[in-house]
């Protein structure tokens, strides 16, 4: 009877936590509109106005979650640390596409404005020999 009870304590508190937590993570949304497909780890996401949401996790490592707004399609990718933001450049937030051959950008980078900016981790195709680099303007 007691586990029981205790069984249930937990689960509220975690869900209360976890209530807390997105609630938390739906205030420092990024907004971007992106002009072109892209795969976003793997997946094919359509052109669009989209909403990147970071979620904290433990060593270093920070998922966001990237959403179309049309669509609601979403897919949440991994970053690792990838190195400190120079003072050169834009103070602008932003999203960063490798696109290459075959007509397709990848989603590589964010900077979210903090002092750092994140890789993003997962499936690649691979550097391509004549590739591009675009960079889309995140707001709050």
């Amino acid at each position: 009877m007691k586990i029981n009870s205790v069984r249930k304590m937990v689960t509220v508190v975690g869900l209360t936590v976890g209530f807390a937590a997105a609630s938390l993570a739906q205030e420092v949304k990024l907004k971007a509109v992106v002009g072109f497909p892209f795969l976003a780890h793997g997946q094919k996401m359509a052109a669009g106005s989209y909403s990147v949401t970071p979620l904290k996790g433990g060593s270093g490592i920070t998922r966001y979650l990237v959403r179309n707004a049309e669509t609601g399609e979403t897919v949440m990718v991994s970053t690792a640390f990838a190195g400190p933001v120079g003072s050169k450049g834009s103070n602008t937030p932003r999203l960063t596409f490798r696109c290459g051959e075959g007509n397709y950008c990848m989603l590589s980078r964010v900077w979210d404005g903090s002092g750092e900016f994140r890789e993003f981790v997962g499936p690649s195709k691979g550097r391509a020999k004549d590739e591009n680099v675009i960079e889309i303007a995140l707001s709050r």
